[in-house]
């Protein structure tokens, strides 16, 4: 079992041997397991926003994403940001200030895209090849 997690959302995923957990609390929201240890392989940061709000987003949603599940996307409420890291290093891709909470989240089967749904905007498709907001075209998805 993997104890000391948070989860309020559809935040938890498997890739492989590895488990990504986003947890709806203030620090220390996502982070990857190993599967079969159930060791903790990575906690990726997540700063909050220079909105001037500096209020920090509580994860309701996380997955594995990309055409090589290169990217962990998440999202949630509070701070209502929604942000893709890459896999392996954790290192920020890009991020985008909602106007509300993000409940939902899921990757276009190229992986290029990536759609975050929830409260107050419906649904926003980010472009991670422009690193993030971008509106998308059917046949490029």
């Amino acid at each position: 079992s993997i104890h000391g997690t948070h989860i309020c959302g559809d935040s938890v995923d498997i890739v492989g041997d590895t488990v990504l957990a986003g947890s709806w609390r203030p620090e220390k929201q996502l982070q990857t397991y190993d599967f079969h240890t159930t060791e903790m392989l990575k906690e990726i940061e997540w700063a909050p926003s220079d909105d001037g709000r500096r209020e920090a987003t509580l994860v309701y949603a996380a997955r594995f994403g990309g055409d090589r599940n290169q990217y962990i996307a998440a999202g949630g409420s509070c701070g209502d940001e929604a942000k893709v890291f890459d896999t392996t290093t954790g290192a920020l891709i890009g991020g985008v200030k909602l106007p509300g909470a993000i409940y939902s989240l899921d990757f276009a089967p190229s992986g290029r895209y990536v759609a975050f749904a929830g409260a107050n905007f419906g649904i926003e498709i980010a472009d991670l090849a422009k690193k993030m907001p971008s509106k998308a075209t059917k046949s490029e998805a």
